[in-house]
């Protein structure tokens, strides 16, 4: 399967969330992303750097999910995702 070698710039409303809805994970720094992964109950992470968002930490920590969050650099993600992706074959 290809990820993140297919990018999708023309995507309408429907297009986005039928996306997020059939996500294997879904990886965002975006608040709204997050809120229709919950949602859609998909696995996702969010990446978060410095400037925390309170919307985002907020609902996560009310739902005890904060494992969540990646605090850091993509190369943290990217650690963090390959635990994911050998934690759901094995």
């Amino acid at each position: 399967a290809a990820y993140a070698s297919n990018l999708i710039n023309d995507a309408g409303p429907l297009d986005f969330l039928s996306l997020i809805k059939n996500a294997e994970c879904v990886c965002t720094n975006s608040f709204h992303n997050m809120a229709f992964a919950l949602i859609y109950d998909r696995p996702f992470y969010v990446f978060e750097d410095n400037a925390l968002d309170v919307r985002k930490v907020g609902i996560l920590k009310t739902l005890k999910l904060q494992d969540r969050i990646v605090y850091g650099d993509w190369i943290t993600l990217s650690y963090s995702l390959l635990l994911f992706w050998i934690r759901s074959i094995g």
